[in-house]
């Protein structure tokens, strides 16, 4: 974060010296003679006519109360008809993918498997790099297990794509293809907002379910 601060505390000192030292000067110059006051007609006439209304409006406030009575009842009419979301879709320009292996794979299989789906993303037109991860990260901030297998695929620019493709399109392809691939469970998504609901509700996904009982062996049916 050093280049960072450095730039900010610079901006900084540069906006002080201008307030300062140059603003005074130019206000001096500017204002060193008086000129003569400019009267607008037309604004003058629209003042005359907003106080004369403003006025009105006062004296019988019911003509502005009941409009937006009724303008504030539709719009909590309508908020029941469009979407609930915090964050509305965005398309981040790649492909992030959740791909859960066989439960007790072993290393060797999981980094085969993870080198088989790079090759078999990395074959469409559209993926410009395609990057894995087995397990849990450096950090050790989740316990994932070495069946699990965090994907990054990188897209070319949309203009270089078939004129009507659509990353949806791709989508589809990618999921038909690695669903004729033994043991490969897989799930997309983006990584921002992969991230995003990761620390929100606890799962990599737009829609979660919990089960919650005290026996284990009955939640699990």
């Amino acid at each position: 974060f050093t280049p960072m601060a450095y730039t900010v505390g610079y901006a900084l000192l540069g906006a002080l010296a201008v307030a300062l030292l140059l603003i005074p000067g130019l206000a001096f110059h500017a204002y060193v003679k008086p000129r003569k006051v400019y009267r607008n007609r037309w604004l003058e006439k629209l003042s005359e006519i907003y106080n004369h209304q403003t006025a009105r409006l006062l004296d019988k406030p019911g003509r502005v109360l009941l409009p937006l009575t009724v303008i504030l009842l539709a719009g909590g009419g309508l908020s029941y008809t469009v979407g609930k979301d915090f964050l509305p879709p965005l398309d981040e320009g790649s492909i992030w993918i959740q791909v859960q292996l066989p439960p007790g794979i072993s290393i060797e299989k999981s980094k085969e498997m993870g080198a088989e789906l790079r090759n078999t993303l990395s074959a469409f037109d559209e993926v410009s790099y395609v990057m894995t991860q087995v397990g849990r990260d450096d950090e050790g901030a989740e316990a994932f297990s070495l069946s699990h297998v965090e994907c990054a695929v990188g897209l070319k620019p949309y203009n270089t794509w078939k004129h009507g493709r659509k990353k949806t399109d791709l989508i589809e392809d990618m999921a038909q293809k690695l669903s004729s691939l033994p043991g490969y469970s897989v799930g997309f998504s983006q990584p921002i907002i992969d991230m995003v609901m990761d620390q929100v509700a606890g799962a990599h996904s737009d829609l979660a379910l919990k089960i919650y009982g005290e026996d284990i062996a009955e939640t699990r049916h």
